[in-house]
């Protein structure tokens, strides 16, 4: 199955190295991991920031449920790529190991990120395609705050 494209957001008004840290900094990654109205508790988030490291925290939606994500760390290149293995969960629809790559543009004082990540079930990849769009706009407010 192919690795679907998500689409990636307009360039953020900041700088890679500030994107990049957003993105692995254990005490900014809860401001703006998940989809809408999820959350992740501080003390569930955990990043090992190395190839062969593992990038772990809990999204919870708004009734209470708990979604572990479980990733490990495959490539690492700071401020410019990571790549994660999710672990398949088929108890949340995730019947296969996930492949994210994430890679940080510097376009001047603009960052573009890239993500591809995949494979999705035919009924996961929309949802997949929505959180990451989601995810977007949390990180975006986030970096602006």
């Amino acid at each position: 199955m192919p690795r679907p494209k998500s689409p990636s957001p307009a360039p953020s008004t900041h700088p890679g190295d500030v994107v990049f840290k957003a993105w692995v900094d254990p005490e900014q990654i809860p401001a703006w991991w998940g989809p809408e109205h999820f959350t992740v508790p501080p003390e569930s988030v955990s990043v090992d920031l190395r190839s062969g490291g593992r990038y772990e925290l809990t999204m919870v939606d708004p009734q209470g449920k708990e979604y572990p994500v479980r990733q490990h760390i495959t490539a690492v290149e700071a401020p410019s790529l990571l790549v994660f293995v999710h672990e398949a969960v088929p108890e949340y629809g995730l019947t296969d190991e996930i492949t994210t790559r994430i890679e940080f543009h510097d376009e001047g004082a603009q960052t573009r990120v890239e993500i591809t990540s995949g494979p999705y079930s035919p009924d996961m990849g929309p949802n997949a395609s929505q959180g990451w769009e989601q995810q977007f706009d949390k990180l975006e407010r986030l970096l602006s705050a």
